[in-house]
């Protein structure tokens, strides 16, 4: 009998983890896959750097945020013809930037039956504006938010446009105190979904987990890591369980 399937997308910095693939796989009894965006682990593509996240001149097809969503588009046609999942159902769910990749993925695929996007959205540009760390990363590649390709990127790349074409339901879960996403951008995301098969999952006192990194003044954060993971788990517990396994346990 043939398995549902879950491809699971990391964020910048993140490479294919088997363990937690492993971890994933055993919680949520699904076939779980990932892999390791180009450019980093053992992925072909130029070695990455800040720099190719907003290579978008002349071709907004040069970032690196695109080229993580096509290469979750192929991971889609991979297990789309292993013996041992079942094509129909199929999920993907991704942290930080592998969130905005399954958002442009669920976007333009329509072979997905669901999707979690975890602490990463679309409204870019609006981030930038009102101060969202997405202006460090800018900096790190030597550019500033005026610059044309960061503008080309909001215009282009940005999951903001692929939010009105999701196909598969979506569940968009992201913290109350993100510096990457703030709510505004979180909101205008989830408002541009069509239809009403999605959900949002707004997880009070969480920022973007960097409560991990030991963080100095004014940046220290409040470890409230095992509240979200819970309420994570729990989520995206249900979403695999309604859309992939067809169970009964699923609140309005």
């Amino acid at each position: 009998q043939r398995s549902p399937a879950v491809i699971l997308l990391h964020g910048l910095g993140g490479t294919a983890n088997s363990g937690s693939t492993a971890r994933f796989a055993l919680q949520h009894n699904v076939v779980a896959f990932s892999y390791s965006a180009p450019g980093n682990g053992l992925s072909g593509g130029a070695r990455f750097n800040e720099r190719l996240l907003w290579d978008t001149i002349p071709d907004p097809r040069g970032s690196w945020f695109w080229a993580h969503a096509v290469a979750g588009a192929r991971a889609i046609t991979l297990l789309s013809v292993s013996p041992d999942v079942d094509p129909a159902r199929i999920g993907m769910s991704g942290y930080s930037a592998g969130a905005m990749a399954v958002l442009n993925v669920n976007g333009f695929d329509n072979r997905l039956r669901m999707a979690i996007a975890i602490s990463g959205t679309g409204a870019i540009r609006r981030s930038a504006q009102e101060g969202g760390w997405i202006t460090h990363l800018l900096h790190q590649a030597g550019w500033r938010a005026t610059a044309a390709v960061f503008q080309r990127f909001c215009d282009t790349v940005d999951p903001i446009h692929s939010a009105n074409t999701q196909h598969a339901p979506t569940l968009l879960v992201n913290g109350a105190q993100d510096e990457f996403f703030p709510l505004t951008c979180t909101l205008e995301t989830f408002n541009r979904l069509p239809g009403s098969a999605h959900r949002l999952l707004i997880i009070p006192n969480w920022d973007h987990g960097l409560f991990t990194a030991n963080l100095p003044y004014p940046y220290e954060t409040f470890d409230n890591r095992e509240f979200a993971e819970r309420r994570i788990e729990s989520a995206t517990r249900m979403w695999i369980g309604h859309h992939l396994r067809n169970e009964s346990n699923f609140p309005n």
